[in-house]
């Protein structure tokens, strides 16, 4: 998935990949790291991982850096 694209409306911070926006609506949350596991999201043992970044390159480099945490 790509990233939230987080922007910053008037103070406020804001979704705008819907996708994401819909996952952080169901379960209560906000995107506020780099990246976030959510649980059982539309099932028992289907989760989610959100990445976030500013730009482009902002989520690869977070990827980058969750995928050397799980080496």
């Amino acid at each position: 998935m790509g990233g939230p694209e987080l922007i910053d409306y008037n103070g406020e911070r804001v979704i705008r990949n819907t996708l994401t926006k819909e996952l952080c609506d169901m379960k209560h949350m906000t995107v506020e790291e780099p990246y976030m596991h959510i649980i059982d999201v539309f099932a028992k043992g289907k989760d989610v991982i959100i990445l976030a970044g500013e730009g482009k390159e902002g989520p690869k480099n977070n990827a980058k850096k969750l995928a050397g945490y799980m080496i």
